[in-house]
């Protein structure tokens, strides 16, 4: 059986984006002060943080901070590698 997935979630649906999800995201913090309740959230994107990531720059700046070996193991951690989310069934590029 497959969860709800709720437009307040914004990932895994057609059409939903960053721009719509900071909207409510906004909304949702001006409905906090003006009730003065509290505001609970959670966001995260992985597929934006780790796409941003140059890392050859990054193995670079490693280079004086850690012994060889380390930094080979970092980088071979990061040879190749692909990633994805998997949730009830679905599975994300």
């Amino acid at each position: 059986m497959m969860a709800d997935i709720y437009i307040q979630q914004g990932g895994l649906q057609e059409g939903l984006d960053c721009l719509l999800t900071s909207f409510m995201l906004r909304e949702s913090v001006f409905f906090a002060r003006e009730h003065e309740s509290k505001l609970y959230v959670c966001y995260l994107d992985g597929r934006q943080a780790f796409d941003k990531v140059w890392l050859d720059g990054l193995f670079y700046k490693l280079q004086t901070k850690i012994d060889d070996t380390s930094l080979l193991a970092f980088m071979e951690l990061y040879a190749n590698m692909t990633g994805c989310v998997k949730n009830r069934g679905h599975t994300s590029k």
